[in-house]
């Protein structure tokens, strides 16, 4: 077989995995990206593409040898670094995922979904002083994201910096007056410091907005608005 043609057969393979795509079909389209990856090994598209499908599948750990492999191919392609590492949170590789991201804020230095996202592998290591770093990255690019704040006001309130936090939760709900988590947030803030009352309204908010745990705060704290 030519060169030529093995090339034309690959192409015609990856051509063929993407109509399956397209079609919903994602075992034939694997299979096609598989024949492809056979005939070309270093196709970047090929194994992208079949990460792409093996995700659709949820054969997770499939899906990240696919797009590791894109990556050594093509080391600048963000999409691929950013599909590795959201697996990688998948399955609790959260050191990994921060190599990832850390990756990817050298190719986008100025978006604030990736040190938003870094900061929360942070948060589920418990190093939460290099979270709210990131939380902070995030909040300078972008200002009027209520969810950074309210990360970051969760990373403040693990290191008992309370009225941070409070002011964290606040700003997040001034943005976004429907953001039910930083609502339970800040009744949990109030809780503690105060105790009694000071958080009910703020958790009654929340369970309004459909946050389970503040409805399950309210009813163990405050029984007598659910006795009837």
């Amino acid at each position: 077989m030519s060169k030529f043609k093995a090339t034309d057969d690959a192409i015609k393979y990856l051509q063929n995995g993407n109509k399956k795509m397209y079609s919903k079909s994602y075992k034939a389209a694997i299979e096609d990206y598989s024949h492809s990856i056979n005939i070309v090994p270093l196709s970047f598209s090929a194994y992208y593409n079949r990460g792409i499908a093996n995700i659709k599948l949820e054969s997770y750990k499939n899906a990240l040898s696919d797009f590791q492999i894109a990556i050594e191919i093509n080391p600048s392609h963000s999409n691929a670094y950013l599909h590795s590492a959201i697996l990688k949170i998948k399955l609790n590789k959260y050191l990994d995922a921060i190599s990832d991201f850390n990756e990817l804020i050298k190719l986008k230095p100025q978006d604030s979904f990736l040190y938003f996202n870094r900061g929360q592998c942070k948060t589920m290591l418990n190093d939460y002083k290099n979270a709210i770093k990131d939380f902070d990255m995030a909040i300078t690019i972008d200002p009027k994201n209520a969810n950074s704040y309210n990360k970051r006001g969760e990373a403040k309130r693990a290191l008992n910096n309370h009225q941070s936090a409070l002011e964290d939760f606040t700003t997040a709900i001034e943005i976004n007056p429907k953001h039910a988590i930083a609502y339970r947030n800040l009744g949990n803030i109030k809780f503690t410091l105060f105790r009694l009352d000071h958080g009910f309204s703020d958790w009654e908010i929340a369970s309004n907005l459909g946050d389970k745990e503040s409805t399950q705060l309210l009813k163990r704290y405050c029984l007598e608005k659910f006795s009837s």
